[in-house]
């Protein structure tokens, strides 16, 4: 009875240590998610900001243009 009544107790710490493996993987996978969602948008911001400085070039050039026009 005694190690039968130890299994069982054994059993049981090993299903709880189970259970937070599990919520641990599930916490790190919504944390990844998480993070690949903000790298996400920096790339999008990134580009963007790429493309306004291009702008931005391109519309220095043109007063260059008209200043030595002047």
């Amino acid at each position: 009875a005694g190690d039968s009544a130890r299994s069982a107790e054994d059993l049981s710490a090993v299903a709880a240590a189970v259970e937070e493996l599990s919520a641990t993987v599930t916490e790190i996978s919504r944390q990844v998610a998480g993070a690949a969602s903000i790298a996400t948008e920096a790339a999008r911001e990134a580009k963007a900001s790429d493309e306004r400085l291009h702008a931005l070039t391109q519309s220095a050039e043109r007063i260059g243009d008209v200043i030595g026009l002047i």
